[in-house]
């Protein structure tokens, strides 16, 4: 079969599939495993049509997990022995689906109900990928040898002797069950005559956590009363004696609040940052708007807000590449974009742009400014919770932000901040990108794009990412990259705009600003590519224990940093010995590489 047969035929059993590059494991595109996969066979059938030769990743997690067998020859460490000495002591695994690795490893396959953590060396040689991981699945190829499936068939459930192997890295699980915390005090032996009061009281006091109504704790100490007392008591027993003491309770409760933050001081959950898994950057268009986030989109009248965002807004809506990215650049994940716009109408204006980009005009949603609800839309309001959180959109856009802000003053900072960052938590929460379109004011004299954009310096410093439009005095239309908190800036664009579609005519070489475009000098502060690099390289690198150099230098040149700022950062963090370097065998075909460590500071 080819590439595209296998990764065609892996969705369709519900693997989560992603192209990794050509003879590599590593993706061929930015982004996760778990954004990236999809089971989608369209979509699939779209990438490797596109990327024939590309190597297949499935996602783990989200209740595939898969054990990792490395065998001595490639690794130096025999993980098949390991394997059988786990399983003369504890019994046999089950059968599943297994595939032999090019180097003679083993993956097998398994559903299980709980989530684990990727971890090395659950054994000596065996290694688990779980959430947020992927392997390498069968149909690819590494120096002509196949990931080689023993029989292409659906994995198996993990049998007890699995999940007792996987015990080490099973993952904390955040339960919704508000019968979980009082459980855990629970004995098998009922709840004796007279000690049945006490025991419900003090269940009462552990449910008075501020989270529930009186009506909920009621019906949650009658369940208990039913199945944990020897002989239960009776309905108007419990309302004598069991049920005041929940009043009490909250009474106390409230003495405990702070009056300023409405929150209980002894509630407020301190938790270690060891606990806590690194999350990476997501983006929904890499380079220019991260994912989950808010972005602006600022500029004066008549120079394309509505065109670029309507632009992007195609781009999700089929999978494609917008005019911020060349069109072999990234493949698109495909999703449902919402717009509210209280400017251009929708069966005038919108709907022909929308087309003239090549919008899947079914993955579009709109209000119409004629409905009565579209007067109720408000930034910062329930409704907007309520329809995220009923459609679960990859974009929101709001044009323009000023008449979605109905509650707040734009030029008070803590009004901005509680609005902006409620919709910020939305984000978090669903997963959801925004995009707000802002008009400009006609200042003329301006040290920085953001005088341009409010009085309120809260929206700027909440957002993540703002893309500018302007013309210069050659009359040219451009957008610049002026803010960018999880990458380096992108270089400007010129464009122009041709029946309502935003076309790209060519990039500049510098990452300009919109004042330098406007035939201005900035007097914000220049960035130092060369110290922002360094930032970079070490933040990449303190994410894993080590990196191969070469590897780390690929991820950092698609950035914009040049190879020889790679060479000199690489020779800086040598010298000030803030990272150690080792020379090692790659194996087979792979020479010498160059292995990087982060030093940790010694302590004081």
């Amino acid at each position: 079969m080819t590439k595209l047969e296998y990764a065609t035929k892996l969705a369709k059993m519900g693997f989560k599939v992603f192209p990794l590059r050509e003879n590599d494991k590593r993706p061929l595109f930015k982004g996760n495993a778990q954004t990236q996969g999809t089971t989608d066979q369209n979509q699939v059938r779209d990438i490797w049509t596109q990327h024939p030769n590309a190597n297949i990743g499935i996602a783990t997690g989200d209740g595939l997990t898969v054990i990792d067998v490395d065998t001595k020859d490639s690794h130096g460490v025999d993980g098949e022995n390991s394997m059988l000495e786990y399983q003369v002591n504890n019994g046999f695994i089950n059968e599943t689906l297994e595939v032999t690795t090019p180097t003679g490893g083993k993956h097998y396959y398994y559903l299980t109900d709980n989530e684990y953590s990727n971890k090395a060396s659950i054994l000596p040689g065996v290694d688990v990928r779980g959430l947020g991981g992927y392997v390498v699945g069968p149909g690819s190829t590494i120096n002509g040898t196949l990931y080689e499936a023993k029989q292409l068939t659906e994995p198996q459930r993990a049998n007890s002797e699995v999940l007792q192997l996987l015990g080490a890295c099973k993952k904390r699980k955040t339960s919704t069950d508000p019968f979980e915390a009082l459980e855990k005090g629970y004995s098998e032996t009922l709840i004796p005559q007279g000690s049945r009061t006490d025991y419900l009281i003090k269940q009462c006091a552990q449910l008075c956590d501020g989270t529930k109504t009186l009506e909920t704790m009621k019906k949650m100490i009658r369940v208990i009363n039913e199945d944990n007392l020897e002989i239960p008591l009776t309905d108007k027993e419990l309302e004598a004696e069991v049920f005041p003491s929940l009043e009490r309770f909250k009474k106390h409760e409230v003495k405990k609040v702070d009056p300023e933050t409405s929150i209980d001081p002894s509630k407020i959950n301190l938790v270690s940052v060891s606990d806590i898994e690194k999350e990476y950057v997501e983006w929904l268009v890499p380079g220019y708007i991260p994912k989950g986030t808010i972005t602006i989109i600022g500029g004066d009248g008549g120079l394309g807000k509505t065109s670029l965002w309507c632009n992007i807004a195609s781009a999700i809506s089929n999978g494609k590449p917008c005019v911020l990215q060349d069109d072999n650049e990234v493949m698109y994940p495909r999703g449902e974009v919402i717009y509210f716009s209280g400017e251009d109408d929708t069966a005038r204006v919108l709907r022909d742009r929308l087309e003239q980009n090549g919008a899947n005009l079914d993955n579009i949603k709109t209000l119409q400014m004629d409905d009565d609800a579209f007067t109720s839309i408000s930034i910062g309001g329930t409704l907007i919770e309520d329809i995220i959180e009923a459609r679960r959109p990859m974009l929101v856009i709001f044009d323009p932000i000023q008449q979605f802000i109905k509650n707040a003053d734009m030029s008070k900072r803590n009004d901005m901040r509680q609005t902006m960052t409620s919709l910020s938590k939305l984000g978090t929460k669903y997963g959801t990108t925004f995009i707000i379109v802002m008009h400009t004011n006609k200042r003329d004299k301006i040290g920085s794009f953001r005088d341009k954009l409010s009085d309120s310096a809260d929206l700027w410093d909440i957002v993540r990412s703002v893309i500018a439009l302007g013309r210069n005095q050659n009359n040219e239309n451009f957008i610049t990259h002026e803010k960018s908190n999880y990458g380096i800036r992108q270089n400007a664009i010129l464009y122009h705009i041709e029946n309502g579609k935003i076309i790209r005519d060519s990039i500049e070489t510098e990452r300009k600003t919109y004042v330098e475009l406007m035939g201005g000098k900035s007097k914000a502060d220049k960035t130092d590519m060369r110290s922002q690099c360094k930032n970079v390289y070490l933040d990449l690198l303190s994410r894993e224990k080590q990196t191969v150099k070469k590897d780390l230098e690929d991820r950092l040149q698609p950035m914009g940093y040049s190879k020889n700022m790679i060479r000199q950062v690489y020779k800086d963090l040598i010298q000030e010995e803030r990272i150690e370097a080792t020379k090692t065998s790659g194996g087979k075909g792979q020479g010498i590489q160059t292995i990087l460590t982060l030093k940790q500071p010694e302590e004081t």
